[in-house]
């Protein structure tokens, strides 16, 4: 197998006019999950970071122990569950406050 032509989406810390930043976050699940995933995130992030104009470029969850698994969506801002059996998205207004998600946010 062959892979296709490689673009380059998004670049970011090659000179220190645009960083690049790394951040491992923990923090509770959403405790009445919204179809279609949690909107604002980017926002969230970058109260918490104290970095006002970040771009969130993607996020790695690193959590191994939960049943579900959160994958951010760029295009529409909003951090998404997903059932880690099946790969089926959470259904509608699913608890999952009692599991703490770490998550590598990348961004510039």
């Amino acid at each position: 197998m062959a892979l296709g032509t490689i673009t380059v989406a998004v670049q970011g810390g090659d000179k220190p006019s645009t960083p690049m930043y790394n951040q491992i976050l923990n923090f509770a699940g959403d405790a009445d999950y919204p179809t279609g995933g949690t909107p604002g995130f980017e926002a969230l992030v970058r109260a918490k970071t104290g970095k006002a104009s970040i771009d969130i470029v993607g996020a790695t969850d690193l959590t191994c122990d939960a049943t579900h698994k959160l994958e951010y969506c760029r295009a529409t801002d909003k951090l998404m569950a997903f059932v880690r059996a099946t790969g089926v998205e959470a259904a509608a207004h699913v608890d999952m406050h009692g599991v703490t998600f770490t998550l590598n946010v990348v961004s510039i």
